[in-house]
């Protein structure tokens, strides 16, 4: 399950800050990527402090540290269809014109 939970980790520090540079505009592009591996270096932190508190100081069983971010990936997953379409995606499909960067 570590290996699992890892790989799912490692592919999220890279898949965010990709989609995220996708989508943003030129001048934002810096700010939001460096906001994306801030936000999962807090994530981190926040989930080990989390999970001490359950195991060790709750005196609850470890598997509920385990199995909580089941429910955290569960509604990832179904919130993933209303996230829009990246303009690489929506050019490689020929749904959009031009392959300038936005400058909204």
């Amino acid at each position: 399950s570590r290996f699992i939970s890892g790989g799912g980790c490692g592919m999220a520090t890279v898949a965010a800050p990709l989609y995220l540079g996708e989508i943003a505009t030129t001048e934002t592009r810096g700010a939001l990527g460096s906001l994306a591996q801030l936000s999962v270096v807090v994530a981190i932190v926040v989930a080990q402090g989390l999970a001490a508190l359950i195991t060790h100081h709750l005196g609850l069983h470890w598997r509920l540290g385990l199995g909580l971010p089941a429910f955290i990936g569960a509604a990832q997953l179904a919130l993933l269809p209303l996230l829009p379409e990246t303009p690489r995606y929506l050019l490689s499909r020929g749904l959009a014109q031009g392959g300038e960067a936005r400058d909204e």
